[in-house]
């Protein structure tokens, strides 16, 4: 329910001029979403601190809100 919720929030707010309505037309139509990777880095026995830059790592997550919208939960975001 609380994804149905987000999806709806977000589809309203898809609906607005500028960069405010493409983020959350994107977030509902990307399959994947980028997230940064603390827990998996260091699973993976990478230190954040000796990654070059002193950048986070970020992986791409899969994205559950497309799912709503092709399930009919998201019919009207454009």
């Amino acid at each position: 329910r609380a994804l149905s919720a987000l999806a709806a929030h977000l589809g309203g707010l898809a609906r607005l001029p500028g960069h405010g309505g493409a983020l959350a037309r994107r977030w509902l139509t990307q399959p994947h979403l980028p997230a940064k990777g603390n827990l998996l880095t260091q699973l993976g026995g990478v230190d954040e601190l000796l990654i070059p830059g002193e950048r986070a790592p970020m992986i791409r997550v899969p994205n559950p809100l497309p799912a709503l919208a092709h399930a009919g939960v998201l019919s009207d975001v454009a």
